[in-house]
């Protein structure tokens, strides 16, 4: 009997039973990784355990992974990606572990709404000035210097806010608004507002480091303008030939200029002023950093008269004035209402005065029966200003004498304008109405000579780069425009 063969037999069928059994034992049982989500308001929050299994939860509550784990599985949940609109932080609490013989419930999901600053820039306020802004909430900023400003208190992306001015600056010159301070907090801090403060217009030119005023003329350059720090005008240095001409020098009084801050491009920006007399240019090439507007000249059928303030007492004033600067989007700004030149007025009664005196405004506001000679003293920059062109104000010849209603000789940088008229049926004619005799870069500007009955209209001997601007000639019994050996007018 050959034992060793029953033994080899009972092992080979001891160990297929224990094949048989193991192969055919019950799977290991699985469970679940459970959380809790806390305080979500946006979109897209994506949940991932071990880099592999996500969930995308759509509302605070309960989420469960979709692949189940054997026990003493290991699990690690991470955000792979936080919510937008608003967008959110979002932290997981109890989130790395081993399964032991229960589905994991402990892990938790907290989501705040991302905070963000609100703020920006401001620009062009004055040394030693300041101003307080404010938002709709009562978020409180006060600037004291040009460049960025942050209110204190973050506010939840999403957010919509309002930026407005609460304390306008000490200076009341500086007139102060705020651009895009509508907005909503995207993801990012705020910073698009700006808050822009206007100064009021000023001279565009400098003699002798005073700015200009309204008779005062400066130097052309070969290009038709002169540099800020101008040379004052000297008719002596002109060649009086047909190379030179009103043109060779510039009003510098009806140069004004604004400085429009934090702005850098022309595009969509314009600006009127409030006597709407001033045609204006935009120059972003001067300072790179700030554009400006340059008043060119007085607008065609505008006069000086239109920038005086008759009401006062006892002599008119300048008008106070302000710039409106307006941008397609809607923007607006304004600078504060200033007197713009300094040059004294004086109010005329029918008798000439003591003396002319340079730099001064005449100005005859009735209707007013008398003949002028501003040659007396021979004084330069004079203006006189008839204030309408109505009838009810006019400088009307008296029929007593003969000459010029109006007379110049041997002067410089003069402005005349008004309704200048001789209506004399009787007595004794004007030879006309304006005379000027060896004057040079003078303006007679929106001059209305309704009647001569026997003289001419204007008349130019020896007087050389002027300007007739806006003339109006009606009944004139001579000729409506004279010139005598004089060179470099222009008459437009």
């Amino acid at each position: 009997m050959n034992l060793g063969h029953g033994v080899a037999m009972r092992q080979f069928k001891l160990a297929l039973c224990l094949l048989v059994v193991q192969g055919c034992a019950a799977p290991s049982e699985t469970f679940k990784i459970i959380g809790s989500l806390n305080g979500l308001k946006g979109t897209g929050l994506v949940l991932q355990n071990n880099e592999s299994d996500s969930v995308q939860p759509a509302a605070d509550g309960k989420f469960t992974f979709s692949t189940p784990l054997q026990d003493n599985t290991r699990y690690r949940v991470t955000v792979l990606k936080q919510p937008t609109n608003p967008s959110q932080t979002c932290t997981v609490q109890n989130n790395i572990g081993a399964i032991i013989g229960s589905n994991v419930t402990d892990i938790v999901v907290n989501c705040v709404v991302n905070q963000f600053t609100v703020g920006g820039s401001v620009f062009g306020l004055g040394s030693g000035i300041s101003l307080s802004l404010q938002t709709a909430v009562g978020d409180v900023v006060t600037v004291g210097a040009n460049g960025p400003f942050t209110f204190p208190t973050k506010i939840d992306d999403g957010t919509s806010f309002v930026i407005s001015i609460s304390a306008l600056p000490s200076n009341q010159d500086s007139q102060c608004s705020v651009i895009a301070g509508n907005g909503k907090i995207n993801n990012a801090n705020a910073t698009s507002t700006v808050v822009t403060c206007l100064q009021p217009a000023k001279a565009y030119y400098q003699l002798d480091g005073q700015p200009t005023q309204w008779n005062d003329y400066v130097t052309a350059d070969s290009a038709g303008g002169a540099s800020v720090s101008a040379t004052s005008c000297s008719p002596a240095s002109f060649d009086l030939s047909a190379t030179a001409s009103y043109k060779s020098c510039i009003h510098a009084g009806e140069r004004r200029t604004v400085l429009i801050p934090g702005v850098t491009s022309c595009k969509d920006w314009s600006i009127t002023d409030s006597a709407s007399a001033f045609d204006w240019t935009c120059d972003a090439t001067t300072d790179p950093q700030n554009i400006q507007f340059v008043s060119m000249g007085l607008k065609a059928g505008v006069g000086l008269r239109d920038l005086i303030d008759y009401s006062t007492t006892p002599n008119p004033t300048w008008k106070k004035t302000h710039i409106d600067a307006a941008n397609v989007d809607g923007s607006h700004l304004q600078t504060s209402d200033t007197q713009w030149w300094n040059n004294p007025m004086q109010l005329l009664d029918g008798n000439p005065p003591a003396s002319w005196t340079s730099g001064t405004i005449y100005i005859v506001n009735a209707l007013q029966l008398a003949n002028y000679d501003l040659s007396v003293h021979s004084a330069d920059k004079i203006a006189f200003v008839v204030s309408s062109a109505s009838s009810a104000y006019q400088l009307t010849h008296p029929c007593d004498r003969s000459g010029a209603i109006l007379t110049a000789a041997k002067q410089n940088f003069l402005w005349i304008e008004g309704a200048i008229n001789d209506s004399c049926t009787t007595g004794i004619n004007a030879s006309s109405a304006i005379s000027l005799f060896q004057t040079q870069f003078s303006v007679v500007n929106h001059v209305v000579i309704d009647v001569m009955q026997e003289g001419d209209g204007i008349v130019l001997t020896q007087s050389n780069n002027n300007l007739l601007r806006d003339i109006h000639i009606g009944s004139v019994h001579g000729t409506g425009i004279v010139t005598n050996s004089s060179l470099g007018n222009i008459v437009d």
